[in-house]
């Protein structure tokens, strides 16, 4: 075939990847309790964690950013961990904290199942080799508050370790660096973002941020990169992009991120989890 003079040759794909899996506000608190009964979080996560299992190809990676729990207490970060054991026992599973996560209980309680990259004081935040990749995990949670915040120290620890080693890097956070439009979420968002994107335009190498807290998939470009917050693979917030003082959450699908690094660039997906039926095959 040939257009405007030109051979139309189909493109050639090479099956070599890494395949990358993100969820994110979990916000896991018992079925039997008031909010349980709710949100049904429980019931989310056990699907999510099949939904999971079953992509093809397998991930070699599952990234949580954010808000696990819903009150922070170490019985939610039990059940966390029970819910997530299957998924863990085949996937590398990789945490942050969120506001609505509690840092000692979470520290506490996950590192005695198995995630001892959590650091055992200060900030929860740690980097991790993907091999090709590089993962920097950020803690943006101000104790008490629904905002997320970047103090010096912790800016000094994204800078260093951005500078120790250049490899394409991912940098996953809770709290996204960037306005959505969401003005009540906007008002709890990360206060000081012009600081991380100082930080940020110095290293070209970030080529994602990956961001929870809003309930939604959204991108935007940041500091000569690309952010991105990953829709809740429970509820979601509503898009209501005009009314300031709203804050309302429904029943959209749950979804999950799924980040596909090829040929040296990420690209991101959504992934619906629930039974939307069989595919309609067009070609094999």
């Amino acid at each position: 075939m040939s257009v405007m003079g030109c051979q139309w040759r189909p493109n050639v794909i090479n099956m070599s990847c890494m395949l990358i899996a993100q969820i994110t506000d979990t916000h896991v608190v018992p079925t039997d309790s008031e909010k349980g009964r709710l949100m049904m979080t429980e019931t989310h996560l056990i699907a999510a964690v099949k939904h999971l299992l079953a992509l093809r190809p397998k991930p070699n990676a599952v990234l949580i950013s954010g808000d696990l729990v819903e009150d922070g207490s170490r019985q939610e970060y039990e059940l966390l961990a029970e819910l997530l054991a299957p998924l863990k026992a085949e996937i590398p599973i990789y945490l942050a904290p969120g506001n609505h996560d509690e840092r000692e209980a979470m520290r506490e309680v996950l590192r005695a199942h198995g995630y001892s990259y959590l650091p055992a004081e200060g900030h929860l935040q740690y980097v991790v080799d993907l091999g090709e990749l590089r993962l920097l995990s950020l803690d943006t949670v101000v104790p008490g508050e629904p905002g997320g915040y970047l103090c010096e120290e912790r800016l000094a620890w994204l800078d260093a370790r951005l500078a120790e080693d250049p490899r394409p890097t991912i940098v996953m956070q809770h709290h996204p660096p960037f306005v959505t439009g969401l003005v009540r979420m906007d008002r709890m968002g990360l206060s000081n973002a012009s600081d991380e994107a100082q930080v940020v335009r110095k290293h070209s190498h970030v080529i994602r941020i990956l961001s929870g807290h809003l309930h939604r998939s959204i991108c935007s470009g940041f500091a000569g990169t690309m952010a991105m917050t990953a829709p809740s693979c429970a509820h979601a917030v509503e898009l209501d992009l005009q009314t300031e003082g709203r804050l309302a959450v429904l029943r959209e699908p749950p979804a999950a991120s799924v980040h596909l690094w090829k040929d040296g660039n990420l690209v991101s997906h959504t992934s619906f989890i629930g039974d939307y039926g069989p595919p309609y095959v067009i070609a094999e």
